[in-house]
């Protein structure tokens, strides 16, 4: 067992005898307003950012009433539950959490690891591996996970965290707008098509009457589209001025879906590419470099993959022709205004905006807005509205043989009890967790929220129909591609998380879209310093 696994097994044998903290009544309970002494008390830690609340609210709800007559704790009947919406998450909640009176955590941008070695999770092996007969399942929950979650969250046969929601960042598209405009292509490559179109084109996916029908397949019909929506005097695509790393996680996403499963290998370092760039000609044309095999000693040779290439090609053609909203760059522009900006702009008198760069979670946050529009315009609500998530169109012709589509999740979401739990309530915290993964659950959120949990599920007629459009096109998309999780249980990526995972940083450039914008910085120039990000000498000491 190499040493940084004897320290974790040291780590989390010694939870054996860490001391319980009792939990103080206090904070707020989804149904009742004052603490009812004769239940029992479950306090939950819920990170209220992205996502919100409301999907917990509906959860503690029908658990309330699911289990108004069971006897979790001597001397009570039934189950109170109190949360603690915070916008606080990761590693910062490490110093804190072992004197926190809250017993079940929904938090985002964890480090699971950094949390396991540290003793702060209780095991939850039992409930994630034993079948789900009391909601009428026969999976358990870790059958709803891939084999890579599984890898990842079983450390030394020990499950001490499970995922929450996915994040995946991308471009929303106004499909009213493009089916009005006949923004969509034809099966010739033309732009012309609205949704009725008989020749309506096939999309990313290849196939006909599918999620993608009409959308670009490649860069270079993306930005013929965008010559087109500036045709009509609208603007193409806007972001968050005030933060523009909505923009960096989006060519993040891309990244993953041009590297296709070698993408695992940036957390791994275990694998054979043939994509690694050895020279880039004035003219555009790329040598390659001889098949590789990339292992933990050459691991900074991944800095030459053509995937950190391409994506930048992607924000260099947005940036150069002037295609974005210049509130894009503006400061004061938060993500929440652009969003507004995108869904308002078809219904008052600025320039209608066709897309926006945004994660999966944006409509949750926008629900305040939707609700306006709906009491405002005509067919301008949440559920009116067609706002679709769009599949990324792949670097060139050659990259869409696959026709497949990987969605990259990253915002490190997890769900976990308390190591500190009190002994009598682990039962009763347990019980919830794993309440909270059933079938009815996961799709619950789905509905709510518009996004999908790091979970292998499937809805029914019922559940999907009860969706807004925008979420279906989601929950479509996820169906359809394959989701690569950045992560690994491996010594270097545990070590150096935050270096191999902010991909587009680099020593000399750290912001693509200011780089690119203000300073000029192109393609060629930002991929030659994301090349010498490591050298060999200083990849060694990562090691």
């Amino acid at each position: 067992m190499k040493a940084w696994k004897k320290s974790l097994a040291v780590a989390l044998g010694a939870l054996m005898g860490v001391g319980m903290v009792a939990c103080a009544p206090s904070g707020t309970s989804s149904s009742q307003s004052a603490k009812d002494e004769t239940k029992a008390q479950l306090y939950v830690w819920n990170y209220d950012g992205g996502v919100g609340h409301e999907w917990l609210n509906a959860a503690i709800k029908r658990y309330e009433e699911a289990n108004k007559d069971k006897v979790w704790v001597e001397g009570t009947k039934g189950v109170q539950v109190w949360v603690d919406n915070k916008k606080l998450g990761g590693d910062a909640m490490a110093a804190t959490i072992a004197t926190s009176r809250n017993q079940v955590f929904f938090v985002e941008n964890l480090n699971y690891l950094n949390f396991a070695y540290q003793g702060l999770m209780l095991d939850i092996t039992d409930i994630v591996e034993e079948p789900l007969t009391a909601y009428g399942e026969t999976q358990s929950i870790a059958d709803k996970l891939t084999d890579q979650q599984q890898s990842y969250y079983k450390l030394n046969g020990t499950y001490y965290a499970l995922p929450h929601y996915e994040g995946f960042n991308g471009i929303s598209y106004d499909r009213d707008l493009f089916d009005q405009k006949r923004l969509f292509f034809t099966d010739t490559g033309e732009i012309g098509a609205n949704l009725a179109s008989p020749n309506l084109g096939y999309g990313v996916d290849g196939k006909k009457g599918t999620y993608d029908d009409g959308l670009p397949t490649t860069y270079d019909e993306f930005f013929k589209l965008c010559d087109k929506i500036v045709s009509y005097g609208m603007t193409p695509i806007s972001w968050s001025g005030t933060y523009q790393f909505y923009f960096t996680c989006m060519l993040q996403a891309m990244f993953t879906d041009y590297a296709e499963d070698e993408a695992m290998m940036f957390c791994t370092f275990d694998g054979t590419t043939n994509q690694l760039i050895e020279s880039i000609a004035a003219d555009g044309t790329i040598t390659y470099k001889p098949e590789t095999k990339i292992t933990e000693e050459n691991g900074y040779e991944l800095q030459n993959h053509a995937a950190l290439y391409y994506p930048l090609t992607f924000a260099e053609r947005i940036i150069d022709g002037d295609y974005y909203s210049q509130s894009s760059f503006n400061g004061t522009v938060s993500h929440t205004a652009a969003q507004d900006n995108f869904i308002l702009s078809r219904f008052d008198s600025t320039k209608d905006i066709a897309m926006l760069i945004e994660g999966t979670w944006w409509q949750m946050e926008a629900e305040s807005t939707f609700k306006m529009m709906e009491n405002t315009y005509v067919n301008a609500g949440k559920y009116d509205r067609r706002i679709g998530f769009m599949p990324f169109p792949k670097a060139n012709k050659e990259r869409l043989q696959s026709h497949q589509s990987y969605l990259r999740d990253e915002n490190y979401c997890v769900r976990f009890i308390n190591a500190n739990c009190d002994e009598e309530i682990i039962p009763l915290a347990k019980d919830f967790l794993q309440f909270c993964c059933s079938a009815e659950s996961l799709a619950e959120f789905t509905s709510i929220t518009s996004c999908t949990l790091g979970y292998q599920y499937q809805l029914d007629k019922k559940d999907y129909d009860s969706l807004s459009y925008f979420a279906q096109s989601v929950y479509d998309l996820k169906q359809n591609a394959k989701v690569i999780y950045p992560y690994a249980n491996t010594e270097i990526f545990y070590k150096n998380k935050t270096s191999l995972t902010d991909i587009y940083t680099t020593g000399a450039y750290n912001v693509v879209t200011r780089a690119m914008q203000a300073d000029g910085v192109s393609a060629v120039s930002f991929f030659g310093a994301l090349r010498n990000k490591y050298s060999a000498e200083a990849w060694e000491m990562m090691r």
